[in-house]
């Protein structure tokens, strides 16, 4: 007879006569306390179907499933034969029972209890929402809108004390929860507060929740067929992961335009009816890959974690707006212009036609590049540093057009000091002198004329001498004021 001696007061044996292992007293053999019903039952280990009145709440005839197992507390052990494995390749999507696949029966990471697991209660009535932001690119910067375009993964980290897991890897990307328990368990939500609409987190198809493992697990509990890993809530948190594009305002200080720096800022808050519930902790900021951006050079993260504010946590990104790109299309163009109009100080005043001609078209064409930039940019309340450099090139031009008018203006006066006449002939015969006119006035009025000449191209020289000089110290001191800051 085959049998197995229980710890203390029961066996276990093999009834030739109705093919079946019976549970009975060890000193009352007719005392059965449960039976196989299994047709082909082979050897006891391993899971069988038992009759009897061992299990909890039922009656004498009741049916149910038992696993006798020779395995450790640290194996697993097969339904139909009892093989032994390691529990690291418990419900490893894998078949390691190779009869009956028994190892990858029953493998949701926990189950809840409907009666008890109320879904709209947060796990404690206070408790802490950990953060982790992965920056993976800035898509669009708007100035005149305001507004700038990120693209992020979010990840909130909580602690469920009502839940226990079942068989944890290591990596969370391998506890990835069923969709299924995905909708029963209680979800984080979270407010991006500087959005245009302020947008909230999601629970969707997009989302993934996971467990991550940083507790020690403990032992099924007996009254469970399987053996499992038990990872308490309160050790191994759950991991709500999402990838979000979302539109955000921005400030933009322009007073240095086109050499400033940005800062922009992603403020994510714990919305009104979570207050009293949740504090908000941010863990760690990363940035994915290196972000190329067509106006500005991205140069880094600030993450802002108030001690004082646990109800919301702040990222600035840091922005530097490449220069170069005006300095080929607005400063290089506009010192050509400038230096044009300049430079007709320097032509022949017989050209004055010419020369005023150009000083407009320079003035023109300023105004024309002027009414461009600015409508690139929003309107602000003051004065940015591309508008001196544009007011500049107006002026300027405009101060070698009132030159130019000035010079002409007493080259044409001189021009216009004629000779008076010595002598009025009356008839031809008769001829007045005029009194007091000789070759002395004549002689007066011709070096009043070449004083006045004088006067006019001395002027000319100063204003050569002044306006370029002027106009140079311009450009160093407003490049030096650019690049400095």
């Amino acid at each position: 007879m085959h049998r197995f001696q229980g710890y203390e007061t029961t066996q276990m044996q093999w009834n030739f006569t109705s093919g079946d292992w019976t549970l009975t007293e060890r000193f009352a053999d007719d005392i059965v306390i449960a039976k196989t019903v299994d047709t082909e039952v082979g050897f006891p280990t391993g899971v069988k179907t038992w009759q009897g009145s061992c299990f909890p709440n039922s009656g004498d005839n009741e049916e149910g499933k038992l696993k006798l197992t020779q395995c450790g507390p640290d194996r697993f052990s097969c339904s139909t034969f009892g093989d032994c494995l390691p529990m690291t390749l418990r419900c490893n999507g894998r078949v390691d029972c190779q009869y009956d696949s028994s190892d990858e029966v029953e493998c949701d990471l926990f189950q809840i209890n409907k009666f008890t697991y109320q879904k709209r209660q947060t796990p404690r009535e206070s408790m802490n929402l950990g953060v982790r932001i992965t920056i993976k690119d800035i898509q669009d910067i708007q100035e005149l809108q305001s507004t700038y375009t990120l693209r992020l993964l979010l990840e909130m980290i909580w602690y469920e004390d009502r839940l226990s897991f079942k068989n944890l890897k290591p990596n969370a990307e391998s506890n990835i929860v069923s969709e299924k328990l995905f909708k029963q368990v209680w979800l984080p939500v979270l407010v991006f507060d500087n959005s245009n609409v302020a947008q909230k987190t999601k629970a969707d198809s997009s989302a993934k929740l996971m467990i991550a493992r940083l507790g020690q697990p403990g032992p099924e509990k007996l009254s469970e067929v399987h053996e499992n890993l038990l990872y308490p809530g309160k050790d191994n948190p759950l991991v709500l992961a999402r990838s979000y594009i979302v539109t955000l305002s921005c400030t933009f200080q322009l007073t240095m335009f086109p050499f400033d720096s940005q800062q922009c800022s992603m403020v994510l808050r714990i919305p009104s009816y979570l207050q009293n519930q949740l504090s908000l902790k941010l863990i760690s900021v990363h940035q994915a890959k290196d972000i190329t951006l067509s106006q500005y050079e991205y140069t880094g993260f600030k993450p802002e974690n108030s001690t004082s504010n646990s109800k919301a946590v702040t990222v600035l990104i840091n922005l530097e707006r490449k220069w170069g790109m005006y300095m080929a299309t607005t400063f290089l163009p506009t010192i050509c212009l400038i230096l044009v109009a300049e430079l007709t100080l320097f032509i022949d005043e017989s050209h004055f036609e010419a020369t005023i001609m150009v000083a407009l078209t320079a003035m023109l064409v300023m105004y024309t590049l002027y009414q461009s930039v600015s409508n690139a940019l929003p309107a602000t309340s003051y004065i940015k540093l591309i508008d001196i450099w544009l007011l500049a090139g107006l002026i300027l031009p405009f101060i070698v057009f009132l030159v130019l008018i000035i010079v002409d203006m007493s080259q044409t006066k001189a021009s216009n000091q004629g000779f008076l006449p010595t002598s009025i002939r009356v008839t031809p015969d008769v001829e007045i002198k005029m009194r007091g006119e000789g070759n002395g006035n004549q002689s007066f009025k011709s070096s009043q004329k070449k004083i006045e000449k004088l006067t006019s191209r001395n002027f000319l020289k100063v204003s050569r001498i002044i306006i370029l000089s002027v106009t140079f110290i311009f450009f160093i001191v407003f490049f030096t004021i650019g690049l400095s800051l």
